[in-house]
């Protein structure tokens, strides 16, 4: 009989000690709402493995991280192209020179795109 109350963070950390075994038949939602007590659980395991496990696991943490941070960065920097090309577009909406299907053209994007920032200016 389970005594403890998965919604109280003290009571799940019991079950981590006394209990473990429940951790791992739990639902992808369950393990994401528990995320802490589930890494724990792969520190544990992580114990257990060979040398070429270790490295294997390390790996794939490594590569988890360096996409994560990979995202991270192409994210900040497609906001800031993203506010770049938006102000040349302004720009060259300003000039006057060019349609703004020519523009769009231009800098390769959508005529929708275009005709919002002209609506802006």
């Amino acid at each position: 009989m389970n005594i403890f109350d998965l919604n109280k963070p003290q009571d799940r950390w019991l079950m981590y000690f006394t209990e473990p075994s429940l951790f791992d038949r739990i639902s992808k939602e369950e393990y994401e709402r528990y995320s802490e007590i589930c890494e724990a659980l792969e520190s544990v395991e992580a114990k257990n493995f060979s040398p070429e496990k270790i490295y294997g696991y390390e790996l794939y943490v490594d590569s988890i991280r360096q996409y994560h941070t990979t995202l991270s960065l192409e994210r900040k920097a497609g906001h800031k192209d993203g506010r770049t090309e938006s102000i040349q577009i302004i720009e060259e909406l300003k000039r006057g020179l060019l349609s703004p299907k020519d523009i769009a053209s231009k800098f390769n994007t959508e005529l929708d795109f275009v005709m919002k920032l002209r609506e802006l200016t």
